[in-house]
């Protein structure tokens, strides 16, 4: 008789769509970064526009190819491609949410129907602002990374109490100086001694139809139909807060990983050394702290998968 074949063990391919802005695409490569250490296939996906601007700065080097980790582009829906500048959040919003779902999709099959582009997609890693991505349906596990804090996640889950209480959109624009955004607010699960001024700043408008501030009711909300949410945050500071989201979940807590940018310090992995990261700008690490929580999220992810 002849030796048994070794199984091939497939990698997990993760697939990781940040919001296009620096706040929202750093934390979400760190996690890329960490998520490649544990022996995920990556596929980093920035628009055109931010792509471009990374390859001109020197931050990206496109000639350089590492095992396991790659970058594709889709556009954002927006027409700046000669911009060498921040673009505007209320356009990105607009666009991403209403021009971007085609490209991802046909990016998405493309990736699956090519062999050399890593092993099938078996999940999407979107940021909690990129909601259009909920719409595929590829069999791929969703899900979601809330990049900023646990508080300000929780401030905009209660956008809608909000309104209902009259507290935005506000009557006139006397009420942005006349003190009104000293307004106690004493009524948010695990968020006491709160003003109105420290909430997340969409709900100041006058227009009930303001775009940001509708986007601040939709889209955080939208996370919990997802298989699972990570927040950038760790459990000894904010284990209140993640228990009060989780309630406002249907009792499915999130997951806490972080502070993302911390833990990625720390990365010992082959794609430190990569010049693909030109001029090493997204930092330099120096060993593997903080183990427990990553090897419980993959662990998790695992388990999702299967």
């Amino acid at each position: 008789m002849g030796s048994p074949q070794p199984q091939v063990v497939q990698k997990p391919h993760a697939v990781c769509l940040p919001f296009p802005v620096q706040g929202h695409i750093k934390p979400m490569l760190d996690l890329a970064k960490l998520l490649h250490s544990r022996g995920f296939y990556i596929t980093f996906i920035n628009t055109e526009f931010n792509q471009r601007r990374l390859i001109k700065s020197g931050a990206l080097n496109p000639t350089v190819q590492i095992d396991g980790f790659r970058f594709e582009t889709i556009p954002d829906g927006l027409d700046t491609p000669e911009m060498d500048a921040t673009q505007n959040v209320r356009d990105l919003a607009y666009a991403t949410s209403k021009r971007c779902l085609g490209p991802l999709k046909q990016l998405i099959e493309r990736l699956n129907g090519d062999s050399e582009c890593g092993p099938y997609i078996s999940f999407m890693i979107r940021d909690a602002s990129m909601r259009f991505a909920q719409r595929l349906d590829l069999g791929m596990v969703d899900v979601t990374l809330w990049t900023m804090s646990a508080c300000s996640y929780m401030g905009f889950l209660h956008y809608e109490e909000l309104g209902r209480r009259g507290y935005t959109p506000f009557k006139d624009a006397s009420w942005f100086s006349n003190g009104y955004l000293d307004t106690p607010i004493d009524w948010i699960p695990a968020m006491p001694n709160m003003r109105l001024k420290d909430l997340p700043t969409f709900i100041r408008t006058t227009n009930p139809d303001d775009l940001l501030l509708n986007y601040g009711k939709r889209e955080p909300q939208a996370a919990s139909a997802t298989s699972a949410v990570i927040i950038n945050t760790f459990e000894e500071l904010d284990h209140d807060l993640i228990s009060a989201i989780g309630d406002k979940f249907t009792k499915r807590r999130p997951y806490s990983l972080g502070p993302l940018s911390a833990l990625s310090r720390t990365l010992v992995s082959s794609i430190l050394s990569s010049p693909i990261f030109g001029r090493k700008r997204w930092g330099a690490w120096s060993g593997l702290t903080q183990e427990v929580p990553l090897r419980l999220f993959t662990l998790i992810l695992g388990a999702l998968w299967s």
